[in-house]
């Protein structure tokens, strides 16, 4: 009689084989490196994905912090004209 390597559970006399619990275990020891490999990944591509928008942000905070400064500057040295206006709308729309 041939010894098998599957669990067996004996119940009310009958035995149960866990075959099919049993290869996906093995399925699961083969595929779980590449399944934490991928989900690194992209763990990595979402934090990056992060510090890129944190970065847009920041650049864009520090932008209106300039213009909002430059045009208090100018109207406190009594310099603002309508001219700085057009100016600030290039500003706006140029990438």
């Amino acid at each position: 009689m041939p010894i098998s390597h599957r669990p067996r559970l004996i119940v009310s006399g009958a035995t149960l084989e866990y075959s099919h619990h049993w290869s996906q275990w093995h399925l699961l020891r083969r595929d779980f490196p590449k399944v934490i490999q991928q989900t690194r990944s992209l763990f990595r591509n979402l934090q990056a994905e992060r510090q890129l928008l944190a970065a847009q942000r920041d650049f864009a905070n520090a932008r209106y912090t300039y213009v909002r400064n430059l045009f208090q500057f100018k109207q406190t040295i009594g310099s603002l004209n309508p001219d700085d206006i057009e100016q600030l709308d290039q500003w706006m729309t140029a990438p």
